[in-house]
């Protein structure tokens, strides 16, 4: 997960992040897309202490909030 990551923000593609995906409806697929989201968020947060990535709200705020709803909304049109 965390080389997907990587690779996503090595191409500037981050931002467009949908997130885990998966057609389950079972508790622990639930389970994994929380896993997921926390794993992304301490990703981001450890680019920050790095300073690779900025460390301003404004800029951070919009790629969270899409890793973690936005993204897939927009792309299955939810």
């Amino acid at each position: 997960m965390e080389k997907h990551l990587k690779d996503l923000a090595a191409f500037g593609l981050l931002r467009r992040f949908i997130g885990m995906v998966t057609d389950s409806r079972s508790f622990l697929s639930t389970l994994v897309m929380s896993i997921s989201d926390g794993l992304c968020v301490i990703y981001i947060g450890e680019e920050v202490e790095k300073g690779l990535f900025p460390d301003e709200e404004e800029i951070l705020k919009p790629i969270i909030e899409g890793i973690s709803y936005r993204n897939a909304k927009e792309y299955f049109g939810f």
